[in-house]
């Protein structure tokens, strides 16, 4: 057990280490990376929340389709005589 905790530990570390890294290299790269890091993360917000309408928005229609395929294979058994 206590090499499960050192090695988490470590790994931790070298996570905190890496971001550490990150962010100095972001600060001393200027402020053109910057923008581009949140022109980036503008544009995968939009994308996220334009998936999950479309889940809304299709979800109704997906679950009548599986559920009309799960029916169908629930029966498949029993109409080849198998069941």
């Amino acid at each position: 057990m206590r090499s499960i905790a050192i090695h988490s530990t470590a790994v931790g570390l070298a996570a905190a280490a890496r971001i550490r890294a990150a962010a100095r290299w972001l600060v001393n790269s200027g402020p053109r990376v910057a923008q581009s890091t949140v022109e980036y993360a503008i544009v995968a917000a939009v994308i996220a929340v334009l998936a999950l309408a479309a889940v809304r928005a299709l979800g109704p229609s997906l679950d009548r389709a599986f559920q009309a395929i799960g029916t169908q294979v629930e029966r498949a058994p029993s109409e080849a005589g198998g069941g």
